[in-house]
């Protein structure tokens, strides 16, 4: 009889707010492409502090 082996993901801290960075890193992209004149480093702190409340 074989095992049925099941892959468990264990998530870490960094991982479970993995998703919220990219988001926000996303969305800071965007902002730059609309508005060149824009700090992208300050729009990605801003979208990362959205997404963390």
């Amino acid at each position: 009889m074989e095992n049925d082996k099941k892959d468990i993901k264990i998530e870490t801290e960094e991982d479970v707010g993995l998703d919220d960075k990219i988001k926000a890193g996303a969305r800071a992209i965007g902002k730059k492409i609309e508005d060149p004149d824009k700090d992208i480093d300050a729009e990605y702190e801003a979208e990362k502090a959205k997404e963390s409340c």
